[in-house]
């Protein structure tokens, strides 16, 4: 392993750490008073689908075609989870009423 290929994991370490922090926090913003179980289950969803993404790039990165399919069909599998609990959640939020 090269000085430059630590330099770009660096990067992508970083790129995907703040990209999940402000993925939390939008998701923070979106449901203001989010119960300890929506707030669990944003910081795991975040961390499993930026955990399948790093394992993707190093996938393609060493030409690993098998292990690549693979990992796009539980990304897959993740996100569109992850965006049908987000509406359950949503369903769940307290709404406002004037009564």
């Amino acid at each position: 392993m090269t000085a430059n290929d630590l330099n770009i994991n660096r990067s992508l370490v970083s790129l995907l750490f703040v990209i999940s922090v402000l993925f939390i926090l939008y998701l923070h913003l979106l449901y203001p008073q989010p119960s300890l179980d929506g707030l669990v289950f944003a910081i795991g969803s975040t961390s499993l689908i930026v955990h399948y993404l790093w394992m993707l790039i190093h996938a393609v990165k060493f030409e690993q075609r098998k292990l690549m399919w693979v990992l796009l069909f539980f990304l897959f599998f993740f996100i569109t989870s992850f965006i049908y609990h987000l509406k359950i959640f949503r369903k769940k939020s307290p709404k406002e009423t004037l009564d």
